[in-house]
């Protein structure tokens, strides 16, 4: 296990960012993206309560995303009455969430530069060409010779409403081949069950960061802008034909 020096380096790089772009407000008006997947059983009967990893990356995002957050009972009130160490029988608490997300996240769920280096029978980090860089139990750093990715569940809630405990993950993507751009992916892994298929996510947002440039892509963009960034940028410069559909 890496020490917790290197534990704190995951969340540095990833939490840097977000000091770029804290004047910046995510446009939630997008289309959402509906997956099929079978309804889990409802776990919680009222509020799920919110358990909170990193507070600084929480509050973050609730101030970028607050309409978003108050419609699924994210509030600084909800916050401080929450009784965090309360969770149901049934509720899905992992001993290592960056293991889980390492084994079981579709890396083609949501838009980014995954989808121009991966495809269907390579969905996950399992594949042969990722190197886990940094592992612990909120966090997952893996590389591949074009991309970096950095992940941090820095909350849990019930998102969508359904009784269910749902992940807010911060996620972020370097390519070697253009080091001056720099992504950050809001994600909520919804409806994560220990058993069953890939772990599905939902993008909300996308912070673009190229030097000390800072703007936010919302999720209804998010597809045209990551093949644009692809097409035009990281493919070429890895040698790689465009392929990322427009």
């Amino acid at each position: 296990m890496p020490s917790c020096l290197h534990c704190r380096t995951i969340r540095v790089a990833a939490l840097c960012l977000l000091l770029l772009l804290n004047a910046c407000v995510a446009d939630m008006s997008g289309p959402e993206r509906h997956l099929e997947t079978s309804a889990p059983a409802r776990v919680y009967d009222d509020s799920t309560p919110v358990q909170v990893f990193d507070a600084y990356t929480l509050s973050t995002f609730m101030g970028r995303h607050a309409e978003a957050c108050a419609k699924a009972g994210l509030t600084p009130a909800q916050l401080k009455s929450a009784e965090q160490q309360t969770f149901a029988a049934g509720d899905w608490r992992p001993d290592d969430y960056g293991q889980a997300l390492r084994q079981r996240l579709d890396l083609r769920s949501f838009p980014s530069l995954l989808t121009g280096f991966t495809n269907d029978s390579q969905r996950t980090h399992l594949a042969p060409s990722w190197q886990t860089v940094q592992l612990d139990k909120t966090a997952y750093t893996g590389r591949t010779d074009d991309l970096e990715c950095t992940y941090v569940v820095f909350a849990t809630a019930d998102w969508n409403g359904n009784g269910v405990r749902d992940w807010l993950v911060l996620h972020t993507q370097q390519s070697p081949h253009d080091r001056t751009l720099r992504l950050a992916f809001w994600l909520v892994i919804t409806d994560p069950q220990p058993k069953g298929g890939l772990l599905q996510a939902q993008l909300l947002a996308i912070d673009e960061y190229e030097g000390l440039a800072a703007r936010s892509i919302p999720a209804g963009e998010a597809r045209d802008y990551v093949a644009g960034i692809l097409n035009d940028r990281i493919l070429p410069a890895a040698g790689r034909p465009a392929s990322a559909p427009r």
